[in-house]
């Protein structure tokens, strides 16, 4: 399913973020609405789409892009910091096209949380946990996990617990260059005794759904894994990012992101991330593009895999499109 981005606009600027650019456009409705619409003539897949950022809820027309879902039957899930309060009514006032609110921490305690997001952010992202739980929207919390925060998984079973959350959601710290400025660092062990606490903490929380449950943590579970296979290949659709500005670009949004360059060794040309326009170009017309553009990547993980220059999980196709995107990148 394709992602939405309606605004790189944000009002935190967190450690580990991996952007780089939080001023920009703001998505127009109408493209949205179009786009929407164009979907469901090229797709049979489900039509719930994630909405993130920045923070998709400062954005200054979050009413039109919700009516762009409803009259276009489509739906989305938020995916937010929780920090505004006006965001947080609006949402409420458009659950009828919202499925579920996913509201980022960076650990379940204050004193691990603020760190890295600001001061009493913890305190809002729960207090507006609350209230969307007390109006009946659906709720989980999402945690970036790394060396500072693994040790508090159970604490984060344990609020979850405590405000009636049943999902939490647990994803890797990437290679973002002010997180590593800051000292933050995850590597493989630190994962593997995460997985293996998780599976733990699920048997004694048995309604709360919880897991490591994005594709990018594979690889790193499981340093062999080779399998063919990721969201952007999926499908004919899936994987494609609608930018604030109407181009698209595949389902990281690679472009104006945090890593560093030296984590991918290589001398393979740079390729851009941007794959369309929708302001000039059909939706069928930037399909074909994404179906070309996939295939040459899979085609270089291929033969650097049997050159020897990529192994694991750098066969990988996220992290090899990072790997792709990132070095030998044109210079500004």
């Amino acid at each position: 399913m394709p992602v939405i981005i309606p605004t790189k606009r944000c009002d935190l600027r967190c450690t580990h973020c991996l952007r780089t650019d939080y001023k920009g456009e703001y998505l127009d409705p109408d493209i949205l609405a179009r786009f929407l619409s164009e979907f469901k003539e090229h797709s049979k897949q489900r039509t719930q789409h994630s909405f993130t950022g920045g923070e998709p809820t400062v954005h200054r027309d979050l009413e039109g892009l919700f009516a762009a879902f409803r009259d276009t039957g489509h739906s989305l899930y938020v995916i937010t910091n929780g920090q505004n309060p006006q965001g947080v009514e609006k949402v409420i006032d458009s659950q009828d096209v919202v499925e579920y609110v996913s509201i980022s921490l960076d650990a379940p305690v204050a004193e691990i949380n603020d760190l890295t997001r600001g001061p009493e952010t913890f305190t809002r992202a729960t207090e507006n946990a609350s209230v969307y739980k007390e109006h009946g929207v659906d709720v989980d919390f999402r945690f970036v996990l790394h060396e500072g925060n693994i040790d508090t998984l159970e604490q984060a079973f344990e609020l979850a617990d405590r405000l009636g959350i049943t999902r939490l959601r647990f994803s890797t710290l990437h290679p973002v260059a002010k997180a590593e400025s800051s000292g933050m660092t995850v590597d493989n062990e630190i994962l593997r005794s995460g997985y293996r606490s998780i599976l733990e903490l699920r048997r004694r929380f048995p309604k709360i759904k919880a897991g490591m449950n994005t594709r990018h943590m594979t690889p790193f579970l499981q340093p062999d894994w080779q399998r063919d296979y990721c969201t952007p290949i999926g499908g004919e659709l899936n994987g494609l990012t609608l930018l604030p500005d109407g181009k698209i670009s595949f389902c990281c949004d690679l472009v104006d992101n945090d890593f560093v360059d030296d984590r991918y060794p290589g001398e393979n040309d740079w390729i851009n991330p941007i794959i369309g326009d929708y302001k000039t170009q059909s939706l069928a017309e930037i399909k074909a593009i994404k179906s070309r553009r996939i295939g040459r990547l899979k085609r270089r993980r291929q033969t650097d895999f049997a050159e020897g220059n990529i192994t694991g999980a750098r066969v990988f196709i996220c992290e090899n499109c990072k790997f792709y995107h990132y070095k030998n990148r044109p210079q500004a």
